[in-house]
């Protein structure tokens, strides 16, 4: 972050006035009414800050909207999203469409008030943080919540195969994972039908790396991916570097597509930001990776 001002391509965005913009009173509304400002939350010591024009926010939102579609989600469906309260969260900046509300559930409400929400609402598409929604399954088998969902997209934590049980108990589909970062929202996301994590390569490249930043064999697990981000040309992010372990599949893409698979196990991304551990943390707040830049420029 400390070359911030120097690596993006418009002078107005300034390092010192986004920090000012995200501390003022309502963080959520656009930079100088063209950009999308979200943050990582600083677990490293010092938060990402990542600005979207309308355009990349609108061809993020594309591409994480790809894999809803091929299993049947509309454009517009109803959903709910159940990650971090924060007004600046990726999902509420880029993700969420023009014109549609900001999620007012999060993983911090209290499980009562879900499950009247959820109960009101019906929605049809499940996302956000996996703990909160293994509860939800929990209430959904014990008869309090009553919904039907048709699609379960989780992240944030390690999709097990005990939370995939009791999603497929409450509501009788099979849940879907998926890799994001604020930097890329949308990475990789894995299917119904295949574990494996399909990699947008038409939107970003993944190069899987040991510590010294040599590529690293499929079947084998890096130390840390860089990324380079296709779509943000108003911050350009190129090999920019993230503390994540991934695992290449050496196996061709089951889908049929071109594009390069990560490997699960129990339809768990092993990558160094996800602990189960950290699944009673998830209730005050979510989080994703936080990557440390790599070369040309460093938080």
């Amino acid at each position: 972050m400390a070359e911030f001002d120097r690596v993006v391509t418009d002078p107005r965005l300034r390092l010192a006035d986004l920090r000012a913009h995200l501390a003022g009173l309502d963080p959520s509304q656009s930079f100088l009414g063209a950009y999308r400002v979200a943050t990582t939350s600083g677990t490293t010591g010092q938060r990402s800050i990542v600005v979207f024009t309308a355009e990349e926010a609108a061809a993020w939102r594309a591409v994480s909207g790809r894999p809803m579609m091929r299993m049947g989600i509309g454009p517009r469906p109803r959903f709910a999203a159940l990650g971090s309260p924060s007004p600046v969260h990726v999902i509420r900046q880029v993700l969420v469409p023009p014109g549609v509300p900001a999620p007012p559930l999060s993983a911090a409400t209290p499980i009562a008030e879900l499950v009247a929400a959820l109960n009101a609402q019906q929605p049809e598409l499940l996302l956000g943080a996996v703990g909160v929604w293994r509860a939800l399954a929990e209430e959904q088998i014990a008869g309090r919540l009553r919904i039907a969902p048709k699609v379960a997209f989780f992240s944030s934590e390690a999709v097990t195969a005990d939370v995939r049980r009791r999603v497929r108990q409450a509501w009788a589909i099979e849940p879907v994972t998926g890799y994001a970062a604020t930097e890329a929202p949308a990475i990789a996301t894995s299917s119904p039908e295949h574990p494996e994590l399909e990699i947008a390569e038409d939107a970003l490249v993944l190069e899987i790396v040991d510590k010294d930043g040599k590529p690293v064999a499929p079947g084998r697990p890096g130390a840390k991916v860089l990324l380079t981000n296709l779509i943000n040309y108003a911050q350009p992010l190129i090999r920019y570097e993230l503390t994540d372990s991934v695992v290449e599949s050496g196996l061709p893409n089951p889908a049929g597509r071109p594009w390069r698979c990560l490997l699960s196990v129990d339809g768990v991304l092993r990558t160094s930001c996800i602990s189960l551990s950290r699944t009673a943390r998830l209730w005050q707040s979510t989080r994703r990776c936080s990557g440390q830049p790599s070369f040309p420029w460093r938080r």
